[in-house]
Order: structure tokens, then C-alpha cells, then sequence
């Protein structure tokens, strides 16, 4: 007899934190869970959708040891937004990496290991892709993700 072929996804990560949980609709809000992937640099979810002008609720969990946040950025915007961070220089750390900016939408503070926060903002009217993106120096080419705005 054939072996039975192993299910997709058998193969087990040690680092990877718990199971990506999927958005959903909770009354009229879409809540949506994000966490950071230990060691790894990068956010366990790097996509969802959204319908135009809906609430929504980001949790945000960060179980890695480095520092992380999450900023929601209009389309097209996250290298300049990312480079307006890192520009803050020593005054960084006490901004949080946030730097001012109109192409900003919705963000975190920073979070350290085992920080929790919630986002929470309305969907832009807008079609388009949204990027978040950490702004933390050096994180953001590989730490982000895309809201995708129909």
C-alpha cells in the first residue's frame, strides 16, 4: 500500500506562535488579530480585507523579545513613512517611532515582549491597499502586512 500523504502544514515551527486566527465580523466591527512572529521579524498576519468605512479593531499581541509596533499607512506610503521614522534619530525611542506624517491612518505604541494593544479605527472610504508596517528601524521591508480596502 501507498503511504498516506501528510496533511498541508504537518510540518510543525517550534517558533511559531500561536495559530494565524482570521478576522471576523463582530457586530459591525471587523476584528482582526495580529501578532508577531518570535524571532522572525514579521507579523503572523500579512493580509486581510476589508469593505470601505467598516470599523476595525486590531488586536495586536507582540510575543518576540524586540520591540514592535504597527502603523497603518495610506497607499504607496510606507517606505517614506518608514524612513520619516527612522529620521527621528534619538528622538525615536520617546516618539515611539511615530513620525508626523498625513499619510498615517492608524497606529500602536510600541510594544515589548508580551505587550497587547487594540487598534481601532474606520476603514478608509477609499479603495486600495493599506499597508502596516513596523517602524521600528530596520524592520519595516520585512515587517508588514496589507489591508485591503474594497
Amino acid at each position: 500500500g501507498h503511504a498516506m500523504p501528510k496533511p498541508e502544514g504537518a510540518k510543525v515551527d517550534h517558533l511559531k506562535a500561536a495559530e494565524v486566527k482570521q478576522p471576523k465580523m463582530v457586530g459591525d466591527t471587523l476584528e482582526v488579530y495580529i501578532n508577531t512572529v518570535p524571532e522572525k521579524m514579521k507579523y503572523d498576519l500579512t493580509e486581510f480585507k476589508v469593505k470601505a468605512g467598516t470599523k476595525i479593531k486590531v488586536i495586536f499581541n507582540n510575543p518576540d523579545f524586540m520591540e514592535h509596533n504597527m502603523i497603518f499607512v495610506k497607499p504607496g506610503s510606507a517606505a517614506k513613512v518608514a524612513m520619516a521614522a527612522m529620521r527621528l534619530g534619538p528622538e525615536g525611542i520617546k516618539k515611539q517611532w511615530l513620525p508626523e506624517s498625513d499619510q498615517i491612518i492608524a497606529h500602536s505604541k510600541m510594544l515589548s515582549w508580551k505587550g497587547k494593544t487594540t487598534i481601532e479605527f474606520t476603514a478608509p472610504t477609499k479603495p486600495g491597499v493599506y499597508d502596516y508596517i513596523c517602524t521600528y528601524p530596520g524592520h519595516w521591508q520585512l515587517m508588514r502586512g496589507k489591508m485591503i480596502v474594497e
